[in-house]
């Protein structure tokens, strides 16, 4: 014990100084990022994620980014419907947001009742069924080849459109531990759905 206990500073320097010094986290983000299709009809669906706790009608950072980055797909003219899914108290107030951004309200649909990746790929694939238009699925980057995993055992064919997130902050030093942190975090709930057969 003593032992582990002599080494353990200097496993953890050397933590600091790959994630920090290293393009350790790019990479990682990369691995997780799967494939990007460059999709440019059909239907994108945008899957919701956090919300501001102390007021629920106002969407996180995560949110907020996923939003901006499917407000810039429908002006570059690359998709015309969304669907949003996730939690309502999430999911309404990224339509809102995106309304507000000028994006026709009849343009965007929800499915308001996930709570959890997998449950945004079963409740989607419900909303979806019978629908033969192309999809494709916008999320964070680090998050898309779990998200992809989930849409396809439910029976959709998704493209991908990965949102850059841990990609963008591994080019702010402040910023590559947090990245880091999800992409632990990430790894581990892949793992689990692949020993769930959900991904």
């Amino acid at each position: 014990m003593f032992r582990f206990l002599k080494r353990l500073p200097a496993a953890l320097g050397a933590l600091l100084l790959l994630v920090t010094f290293t393009p350790a986290v790019r990479w990682w983000a990369q691995a997780l990022n799967g494939p990007w299709d460059g999709s440019r009809d059909g239907t994108l669906i945008v899957l919701a994620a956090d919300v501001v706790q102390m007021d629920a009608a106002v969407i996180g950072e995560r949110s907020y980014w996923r939003c901006n980055y499917a407000e810039m797909l429908w002006r570059s003219g690359r998709f015309r419907k969304f669907l949003i899914s996730g939690d309502s108290t999430a999911s309404e107030p990224m339509r809102q947001f995106l309304v507000a951004a000028g994006i026709p309200a009849e343009a965007i649909r929800l499915e308001p009742r996930s709570h959890s990746t997998r449950e945004n790929a079963l409740f989607t694939a419900a909303l979806l069924r019978g629908e033969k238009e192309p999809l494709t699925l916008l999320s964070s980057d680090f998050h898309m080849r779990r998200a992809l995993g989930a849409f396809h055992k439910a029976g959709l064919t998704v493209r991908s459109e990965p949102m850059p997130d841990a990609g963008k902050r591994y080019q702010n030093y402040a910023a590559r531990w947090p990245a880091f942190l999800d992409l632990c975090s990430e790894t581990a709930k892949l793992v689990w759905y692949k020993l769930r057969g959900w991904a």
